[in-house]
């Protein structure tokens, strides 16, 4: 979906308009807010009836995992605001690629790894009901605040051109009453 609205021009559209930034912001806010009182009512529940058997996964772990981290937006994302800035004009852009390309997989693995070995390590205390109960009730919570918090954000902006957002200092804000 984003891949989408940014073909379609949405983030020009957003840098040269503030009411279509604050639309977004506003949607972006709504949306945390909603998931943040989704997952809460998820938490309180009753968790579904203990299968007798493990269900059959269809296809492979790395397959999925691989399609996810392609079909993710911030992957390309990075590759488009970074990369540009370590490529050096007059060398093959080729090898520079490879190069970083390479560095960001073997930080990836070496994070993924880490990751790995801290969750098999905790596995069991991740499985138990309370945990889960009560690590959604935070995930929640901090959604909620973080959408509200969005939200509130929006009325401490001006706009001077558009395009450009200046966070007002709190001195302006006491001055104007705000």
């Amino acid at each position: 979906m984003a891949w989408t609205l940014a073909i379609a021009g949405l983030p020009a559209l957003v840098m040269h308009s503030s009411q279509a930034f604050a639309m977004v912001e506003l949607l972006g806010a709504a949306y945390l807010v909603g998931l943040g009182l989704w997952t809460w009512r998820s938490t309180t529940l009753p968790p579904p009836p203990a299968l007798t058997e493990q269900p059959k996964r269809t296809g492979s772990v790395c397959a999925q995992a691989l399609l996810a981290n392609v079909l993710n937006p911030k992957a390309a994302s990075i590759y488009l605001t970074l990369v540009p800035q370590f490529i050096q004009s007059g060398r093959p852009i080729g090898g520079q690629i490879l190069t970083l390309a390479t560095a960001h997989a073997l930080l990836m693995a070496v994070w993924l790894l880490a990751w790995t070995t801290l969750i098999h390590q905790g596995a069991h205390f991740v499985r138990k009901a309370r945990f889960r109960r009560a690590a959604g009730k935070v995930a929640a919570v901090v959604l909620v605040i973080l959408g509200v918090r969005a939200a509130r954000r929006r009325r401490r902006r001006r706009w001077r051109r558009p395009g450009e957002i200046v966070m007002r200092s709190a001195a302006d804000l006491r001055q104007a009453g705000a």
